[in-house]
């Protein structure tokens, strides 16, 4: 298993710590700066940090059908397995997505 971490200082903005694999003698590819992601990936830990600014792990929020319309866009997100789970905790949300 490889791992990426990068850690900003909020007040400055600035990087302090950024962390691109688990080892560099077995792989000089630098997922932290080089990998292609999804949005969702990259977005997923700053959703999850707000949210905690305000609720708990254990805080329940629906996982329910909802579509998005914006002007003719109509986006309707789904889960992975295309089911829904109703009320759930947070920390269920974040280690299932």
């Amino acid at each position: 298993m490889q791992i990426a971490l990068i850690s900003i200082e909020l007040s400055s903005h600035q990087i302090t710590a950024l962390v691109g694999g688990r080892s560099y003698q077995q792989t000089q590819f630098n997922r932290a700066i080089e990998a292609f992601r999804q949005v969702g990936s990259e977005m997923k830990p700053v959703v999850y940090l707000t949210a905690m600014e305000t609720l708990n792990p254990l805080s329940e929020r629906l996982d329910t059908p909802y579509t998005y319309k914006s002007g003719k866009l109509v986006w309707t997100p789904k889960n992975y397995d295309k089911k829904f789970r109703g009320s759930i905790p947070l920390f269920v949300g974040l280690a299932e997505s």
